[in-house]
């Protein structure tokens, strides 16, 4: 199944979507298996294929990365700073999610997977923290 990313030049270029899927003012991560940030702390995501819309994107990734099904609430926006991924030029099309099930699984491309409290979140690779961020706005109270 081919992506959305392509190389020219020895530059990567690549449209991907993440997940900010919160549960109880947890936010759902994933400790990445591979380079870039192996071992990091990410939201659930990765690259659109090129027979799926970008809803279906994000839901399928987070199942595949968290092993949980999830329903997309609302866009929170893009996110192109040109070097918000070491490998090249990727855009990445965030959406926050509520869960539909809970059971966390790891899958061949995650070390770990777990919940954490939007207030103490570990280091993060690429620029999660900061789609995480705009997340926070659109969450209930406490």
């Amino acid at each position: 199944m081919y992506d959305m990313r392509c190389e020219k030049d020895g530059v990567m270029f690549g449209l991907a979507v993440d997940g900010v899927v919160i549960h109880e003012r947890k936010v759902l991560l994933i400790k990445r298996k591979y380079e870039p940030f192996k071992g990091a702390w990410c939201l659930p995501g990765g690259f659109i294929r090129l027979d799926e819309r970008i809803e279906e994107a994000v839901i399928r990734e987070i199942k595949e990365e968290t092993g949980i099904d999830v329903e997309v609430k609302e866009l929170l926006g893009i996110f192109d700073s040109i070097r918000r991924d070491p490998r090249g030029r990727v855009i990445s099309i965030a959406f926050l999610c509520e869960p539909k099930t809970l059971g966390l699984k790891t899958s061949g491309e995650t070390e770990d997977v777990g919940w954490f409290t939007i207030d103490e979140l570990p280091d993060m690779g690429f620029d999660h923290k900061e789609i995480i961020e705009k997340a926070i706005p659109h969450l209930s109270p406490r």
